[in-house]
């Protein structure tokens, strides 16, 4: 049972990145501030390689969406900053452990302590959270 819940999880989630990096190249949700392909294909490389440039790098192709984050919500650090960087991409916490050298718990408590600073519903997941959060700014 715990096997089946998993794998429809990861099909999930890589359907989910699919249909965004499909969106994007049809431009159905890019804008003019949105990045191009190039752009965002740099950014998740930096994010694969643990550059410690992938949220400096983001920060300067969506300052809107940090100068907004931090308008709204000046308590977070920048560790949880970082996080919701990587799930702006829809990273997993496996993946965010790995790109910051840290473990899954330690990325799930950090999670859970973010969570409870910008008042996320139990049953929503930080991922819709950051999507309905960027969808509120365009």
């Amino acid at each position: 049972m715990h096997h089946r819940l998993n794998h429809y999880l990861k099909t999930k989630l890589i359907k989910e990145k699919q249909q965004l990096i499909t969106d994007i190249k049809n431009s159905e949700i890019h804008t003019s501030s949105s990045p191009d392909i190039e752009t965002l294909d740099k950014l998740i490389e930096l994010a694969k390689n643990k550059n410690y440039e992938f949220y400096n790098y983001f920060c300067e192709i969506h300052p809107n969406f940090i100068q907004s984050l931090e308008r709204d919500f000046p308590t977070l650090t920048l560790t949880e900053k970082k996080i919701i960087a990587y799930t702006y991409f829809n990273f997993s916490t496996k993946e965010v452990a790995d790109f910051m050298s840290n473990s899954v718990r330690t990325i799930d408590n950090n999670k859970y302590s973010l969570r409870k600073k910008i008042n996320i519903e139990n049953k929503k997941f930080l991922s819709d959270w950051v999507r309905e959060y960027k969808y509120s700014l365009d």
